[in-house]
């Protein structure tokens, strides 16, 4: 699935790595499924927050 395959591209980001994620749909959902997998490991936040365009820029924090 598209989830799939971006959560696996998230989760193979370097550390300080940043991606931009640009969606139709709120990704709110990506976001849980990260977390879940993956607790506490990477930044999100929103730069465009609906209701026709989402896009989030998400960093792979170096957690110590």
């Amino acid at each position: 699935s598209r989830d799939g395959l971006v959560l696996a591209r998230l989760r193979r980001m370097r550390l300080g790595e940043t991606v931009l994620l640009h969606a139709d749909h709120d990704l709110h959902p990506l976001w849980r499924r990260l977390q879940a997998l993956v607790p506490g490991d990477h930044g999100w936040a929103y730069l465009l927050d609906g209701p026709e365009r989402w896009t989030a820029e998400i960093t792979r924090r170096d957690i110590v």
